[in-house]
């Protein structure tokens, strides 16, 4: 059995996101190869807490090891908040070649799994093997009134600034088109990626980074009753406050009766919250507005089960709670974007970019639709179990890169 050695600088059994991606992702390697992982040491203790009790047979095929810079560099990052993660997570990346070449490990391919940056370059091509990259990620610009209309030109601002800081760090820094340059393939999230980290067409494979395990089917909610779900944190990315201000128009052109059984929920926090819960205090019906900060990501099934429509107006280029609210036969409202437009791949479950007004009263008319005709929302529920099973799990991404893996090697 060959050896691949990982790189995963997040890995965690136990969660979801980032930490997530990583640990299924080398559970799905390992389904066919020896892995030796190398992660952050903070990570070793969730690794061993799992392997304590589970899976002697994974158990056997990974072999793990923590790696940090030192103390005074960690105690720097920790003190510089979300700055100091991303200049941590390259000179992890860079120092980690010095820690393999001293160990002398023993592989016949490397991969750098996470965190799906695509402005961080990865150095494994140093160590003289063939190396694979991602799946890495990539934000589009935010389309201007969206951002204005929507959160300001604060948030306007900030956005345009990430966006261009991005741009440096891909094309100013010679490392970052090595790694395009020698990676043998390079795992991309989303459509948008291959012309922005100029890689050919035959080394970039879509693969988003998201999955969500298999849900047996649920028993479908009584007619009456209306349930809209909305899920993440609140950030101006995240489109929020479309998804709200829709929900709003919707519930106004519905009877007395039917407003009485049609709520929305909105799970998260954020620094966008307040602004939220002021456009629901000043509408006439903030009552048929629910609120939940905060829970365990087991209980997250419940909500969806209780959903009719997963609301998901978001402008990023991924979005990890598709894949969950789909695994759950839940259609999910989203834009036609490179992101959650791309993950759900449903026509009839995306609404095109216009004016903001516009885009938002569309949405508002693609949730009157669906509540009036609920044989289209069976049938749109059939269809979105059926696109996770597909390509949305696990299994089913762990067989592409096996695959790469294979013809590599």
């Amino acid at each position: 059995m060959k050896t691949v050695l990982i790189t995963a600088y997040a890995v965690n059994p136990f969660k979801g996101s980032e930490d997530g991606t990583g640990w299924n992702i080398v559970k799905e390697i390992a389904q066919e190869f020896n892995v030796i992982l190398i992660t952050r040491k903070n990570n070793v203790p969730h690794l061993d807490r799992y392997f304590s009790g589970n899976d002697e047979v994974l158990k056997q095929r990974i072999q793990y090891h923590g790696f940090d810079l030192s103390d005074w560099i960690l105690k720097i990052k920790k003190r510089s908040g979300t700055k100091g993660h991303v200049v941590y997570f390259y000179l992890w990346q860079k120092a980690i070649i010095g820690f393999l070449k001293k160990r002398s490990f023993e592989f016949a391919v490397s991969m750098s799994l996470n965190f799906h940056s695509d402005s961080h370059p990865h150095f494994l091509w140093k160590l003289n093997k063939p190396c694979l990259w991602g799946p890495i990620g990539h934000h589009p610009l935010i389309p201007r009134p969206f951002v204005l209309k929507g959160s300001g030109i604060k948030a306007y601002m900030i956005d345009r600034m990430f966006y261009q800081v991005k741009w440096l760090m891909r094309n100013a820094n010679p490392a970052f088109k090595k790694a395009v340059r020698k990676s043998e393939r390079i795992f991309v999230i989303n459509s948008s990626i291959r012309a922005v980290i100029n890689a050919p067409e035959w080394k970039t494979i879509k693969l988003p980074a998201v999955a969500a395990k298999k849900v047996a089917d649920k028993k479908e909610n009584s007619r009456e009753s209306f349930n809209v779900l909305c899920a993440g944190r609140f950030h101006f990315m995240k489109g929020f406050d479309v998804a709200l201000k829709s929900f709003l128009i919707f519930i106004e052109h519905l009877s007395p009766e039917d407003r009485r059984n049609s709520c929305i929920t909105l799970v998260g926090s954020g620094p966008e919250k307040e602004r939220l819960q002021n456009i629901a205090r000043e509408s006439r019906y903030a009552n048929r507005v629910k609120w939940i900060e905060w829970v365990d990501h087991s209980d997250m099934d419940a909500l969806y089960a209780n959903s009719d429509v997963f609301l998901f107006p978001s402008h990023e280029g991924a979005g990890m709670v598709v894949p969950e609210a789909m695994s759950h036969g839940v259609p999910t409202l989203t834009f036609n974007n490179v992101g959650p437009g791309e993950l759900v791949g449903i026509k009839e479950l995306t609404v095109e970019y216009q004016d903001y007004e516009s885009s938002t009263l569309d949405f508002a008319t693609k949730l009157l639709e669906l509540f009036l005709d609920r044989s289209e929302l069976i049938r749109l529920k059939k269809r979105v179990k059926e696109k996770h099973a597909k390509s949305l799990t696990w299994a089913a991404k762990g067989a592409v890169i096996r695959n790469e893996l294979n013809q590599i090697i």
